[in-house]
């Protein structure tokens, strides 16, 4: 049986603005779960992406997999340093957190299937910006591309690729 997942976000991280830089701090992490979307994912298991919103997008910082629960993993000192960091990187824009979970009452993912789904996103977000911060699932990474399809970069895909994605289901 599949796993049925769905995406909740953007959620954005409460922070506090020291002069010029923002920073999240431990007691911002505690106001973050009292948002009743954030509440209801406490528990649940699945992949989180950390991003930053400026203008009209967002880019991805950092990928990570939560196996005991959101609430557990998602600010813990280490997480707080990486968030901090590329914070500081993207120089502007507001932080958010996209969540991967499971749907309805679900709270478990198997675990084979989260670090997959951990692996997969990294490369995305890896595809959509170099400066990741992950360590994991960075090295030996797929050399080849499919213009327009698949890790092609930017500008516009031609005809038969918009088709073949079509086909393909991507």
């Amino acid at each position: 049986m599949a796993t049925d997942l769905h995406v909740v976000g953007p959620l954005e991280l409460p922070c506090v603005q020291n002069g010029i830089k923002k920073r999240i701090e431990r007691q911002d992490c505690q106001y973050f779960w009292h948002n009743q979307t954030a509440e209801s994912l406490y528990y649940k298991q699945g992949c989180y992406i950390f991003a930053m919103r400026a203008g009209k997008g967002f880019k991805p910082w950092y990928v990570g997999k939560a196996g005991k629960g959101f609430g557990q993993e998602i600010f813990s000192h280490h997480k707080l340093e990486i968030y901090n960091s590329a914070i500081f990187k993207s120089s502007r824009g507001t932080p958010v957190v996209f969540f991967v979970t499971p749907m309805g009452n679900h709270r478990k993912v198997p675990q084979n299937e989260l670090k997959h789904m951990e692996k997969e996103l990294t490369l995305y977000a890896l595809d959509k910006n170099p400066r990741l911060c992950n360590v994991q699932n960075t090295k030996n990474l797929p050399r080849w591309t499919i213009r327009g399809v698949i890790r092609s970069g930017k500008g516009r895909a031609s005809r038969p690729s918009i088709q073949f994605k079509k086909m393909m289901g991507m």
